[in-house]
């Protein structure tokens, strides 16, 4: 027969072996948590943030179920030369009233063609920096 103090020595030897081998597990297992957190925070930093709003919108919808869908008419002098001849003129001269003049139009545009769909909606112009 085995003596006591052989089984609690083989036992000892078990115990350890089984502890060297959880630890290695949960080694492993904290490295690699470490990598994808490495990840997830590269992902996080290359994220561009998105821009604050401006202060006249901030009070409205900083937060809350209300939604907000903005529009940025890109090329405000081009759209409007190609449409009236004399916006050319208007645009050499006072590129900043043609483009609140293209700014008003397309409020005008918006709400008509909203309304003719049944939409209720307040159509406003923001200016932004």
């Amino acid at each position: 027969m085995v003596s006591m103090a052989a089984a609690l020595s083989a036992f000892a030897v078990v115990l350890a072996a089984a502890t060297v081998v959880g630890c290695f597990l949960l080694l492993r297992s904290v490295r690699r948590m470490e990598r994808r957190t490495a990840e997830v925070e590269a992902r996080v930093a290359a994220l561009v943030p998105a821009p604050p709003l401006p202060a006249s919108l901030a009070a409205t919808f900083g937060s809350g179920p209300r939604r907000l869908i903005v529009v940025e008419i890109l090329n405000p002098i081009e759209l409007a030369t190609s449409q009236v001849k004399a916006a050319s003129l208007l645009s050499a001269v006072r590129p900043a009233m043609l483009t609140k003049i293209v700014y008003d139009q397309a409020v005008r545009q918006v709400v008509d063609q909203l309304g003719k769909q049944g939409v209720q909606a307040d159509v406003q112009i923001h200016a932004g920096r």
